[in-house]
């Protein structure tokens, strides 16, 4: 449970990579927002291909974490990425260890076999553009909720001035409704429910490890107490979001 803007698109041409980074690095001096430039840096992916990656990162309040950090990575065409997926995807050790059961993303097959750590045999490569078509590289997602309203608002514009200058095709699903409705008030319900449902989730599990649960209860107990906690929790909220049904779309955004 979060509120998410989740994007993904393509650049007019891989030759706007600099220009969009270097316009988001102004900007960010300019505003006195943390930043970051990286890349080129090659991800050589166990399904084949060798992808090349730049980007940025900004921070607009660091006190909000790293799922609060906005970034917009490219691969040598101009296509936006997800850089920690192709990471994920470059390292076999890691996958093996921690993902033994990961599914390949093109044939659907379990890349590993977990029993005895066996390889189940020669992963299947495949092309980019194959990878590529599987969406599960190619979308990039920041959660505003910590970073509040006004933020989320500054992002949203950000997007569409980025969108219009630079992207052939910019998709953007922001769970807080603002992208589509421009309503403010349910963005700011939204937020504030969700950081109150956090906020009670935190105090949920303060309360366990201060008072363990009797012997033989066990994770299932928990996640009975947990649920009935975060019902009585949304219950009782101060914030109450307007239903998706019920937004007016504005167009003048």
């Amino acid at each position: 449970m979060s509120v998410t803007l989740t994007y993904s698109g393509r650049l007019k041409s891989a030759g706007m990579i600099g220009p969009l980074l270097q316009e988001l690095g102004a900007l960010a001096e300019e505003h006195g927002w943390q930043y970051e430039l990286t890349g080129p840096n090659e991800h050589a992916l166990l399904l084949g291909p060798v992808v090349v990656v730049r980007g940025i990162h900004l921070t607009l309040a660091p006190e909000a974490g790293l799922l609060a950090r906005f970034t917009l990575s490219f691969d040598q065409d101009g296509l936006l990425v997800h850089e920690n997926n192709l990471q994920t995807y470059s390292d076999e050790k890691f996958l093996r260890q921690y993902m033994p059961e990961i599914a390949h993303p093109v044939t659907r097959k379990r890349m590993f076999d977990s029993v005895l750590g066996k390889a189940e045999g020669p992963i299947k490569k495949v092309s980019w553009k194959e990878i590529v078509s599987t969406g599960i590289f190619t979308r990039g997602y920041v959660r505003t909720n910590r970073l509040g309203v006004a933020n989320h608002i500054l992002l949203c514009k950000l997007l569409r001035y980025l969108g219009k200058k630079y992207f052939a095709a910019l998709q953007v699903n922001d769970s807080g409704g603002y992208w589509k409705t421009g309503d403010a008030s349910g963005l700011a319900e939204s937020i504030g429910l969700t950081n109150f449902m956090f906020d009670q989730i935190g105090n949920f599990f303060d309360y366990v490890n201060n008072n363990p649960l009797p012997r033989n209860a066990g994770p299932d107990d928990l996640l009975k107490d947990l649920s009935a906690f975060a019902a009585a929790a949304y219950k009782n909220a101060p914030y109450k979001p307007v239903e998706s049904s019920k937004l007016k779309s504005n167009k003048s955004l």
